[in-house]
């Protein structure tokens, strides 16, 4: 399967990283997560020794949508996001990653604005907002974390400890979108 096989080569590559704490967990054979943020999936994999194990998301899928829907009284994150996209598509931030670092005046911008169906405004200081109706307006970069918080709770639901996680985003990010 092709995305076996780029998801093992991305993790085997994460474990060679020089990092003092990564190593330290291999050598006691703890192990190490590792989160593919793309711009529009996330992968979760745990690497134990010389295996590596995808982690699923509540829908059984190895692969878990980057889209956060808002409803009247809760968040709807990853395979519940999309799911509620057609209905709620006003309140559904699509791929809030592909925003990261982006200002308001940027062409990469008004590019990207034509995939998605939430309003994006600017922000005081220059940055660029999704406002949601009744909710409010909230950065990319609040976006992302609410994915990560989700992400953390499929790891924990996992049997694992999240503490420790090496994170992997698109090579085309620039330096900015990689903060």
């Amino acid at each position: 399967n092709n995305i076996n096989t780029t998801h093992r080569k991305f993790f085997l590559t994460f474990i060679k990283i020089k990092n003092q704490q990564l190593r330290t967990h291999m050598q006691k054979n703890i192990g190490a997560i590792g989160l593919d943020l793309g711009g529009k999936n996330a992968v979760i994999a745990v690497a134990k020794g010389a295996t590596v194990e995808i982690i699923t998301n509540e829908a059984s899928h190895r692969e878990t949508p980057v889209v956060i829907g808002f409803g009247p009284d809760e968040r709807f994150i990853g395979e519940q996001g999309y799911a509620q996209l057609k209905s709620n598509f006003k309140n559904t931030i699509t791929y809030p990653s592909r925003f990261l670092g982006l200002s308001p005046d940027s062409p990469v911008l008004e590019e990207e604005k034509k995939y998605i169906f939430t309003p994006i405004v600017p922000t005081d200081d220059n940055k660029i907002a999704f406002e949601i109706q009744n909710k409010g307006k909230f950065i990319p970069e609040q976006v992302v974390a609410m994915m990560l918080s989700k992400v953390k709770e499929n790891i924990t639901k996992a049997g694992f400890n999240a503490n420790d996680m090496v994170i992997s985003v698109p090579s085309y990010y620039t330096e900015q979108e990689r903060k």
